[in-house]
This record gives C-alpha cells, sequence and structure tokens, in this order.
C-alpha cells in the first residue's frame, strides 16, 4: 500500500531552505543527510572524513561551510546538526527527497543549475 508517494513538483520549502542555508552541493546534501540518519550522535571530524570519503580540504569546506549557515554545531572536533524545529523538518523533507529517485534527480538538478548560475 502506497501513501503519498506520488511524484510532484519539487517542494517549494525544502527549495527556499536550500538556498536561505546556503545548500549548493552534493557534498553538503549528503553530509547533513549523514548526520541526521546519526542525528542523536554528533561525529568527530577523523569519522566524518571515513565515513563520507571526502578528501580533508573538502570536508573541511563543506563543514564551515554548512556551520556558518547555522545548521551545525562543532566542538572540540564533534560536529552535530542544530536542534531546530525548520532544520529537523527540512531535513526530513530532504531525506524523503532523496529517497525517490526522480525527486533526488530534481533535487540535484537544482542545485548545479543554481551553482552554474551563480558561478556564471
Amino acid at each position: 500500500m502506497q501513501t503519498n508517494n506520488r511524484h510532484h513538483p519539487f517542494d517549494e520549502n525544502l527549495s527556499r531552505f536550500l538556498t536561505q542555508r546556503r545548500i549548493d552541493s552534493f557534498n553538503k546534501v549528503w553530509f547533513l543527510l549523514f548526520l541526521w540518519q546519526r542525528s542523536e550522535y554528533s561525529i568527530n571530524r577523523a569519522f566524518a572524513h571515513m565515513a563520507t570519503f571526502s578528501d580533508e580540504p573538502t570536508l573541511d569546506e563543506t563543514i564551515n561551510e554548512l556551520e556558518s549557515a547555522g545548521l551545525l554545531t562543532v566542538e572540540d572536533g564533534q560536529c552535530s546538526l542544530r536542534r531546530e524545529s525548520e532544520i529537523e523538518t527540512s531535513l526530513r523533507s530532504m531525506l524523503l527527497t532523496y529517497e525517490d529517485p526522480i525527486a533526488r534527480q530534481q533535487l540535484l538538478s537544482r542545485l548545479y543549475r543554481r551553482k552554474a548560475i551563480g558561478d556564471g
């Protein structure tokens, strides 16, 4: 039985969240979802480096940008998601979007299109 599993236009609330919080790369999406799935824990950078397969400069840049966007708390080398309802609601929506192959492509296309326009 499927409930509310319809392909629909990209969620505009999620789109607004991505723009406002400057989530503009696959690395940021992936790292946020990685933390969301472990949200009861804080993750140290060494574990994040191993788990995300990112090189250290890329991971450091991702963490720093997400922290400056108000999404993460970083203390003593430990990263954790900020506990705010907007963040939790948006990440739940992003996870549901990411689990649907068509919606995931829409999400990634928007990120790359926005980045290309912003870089131009």
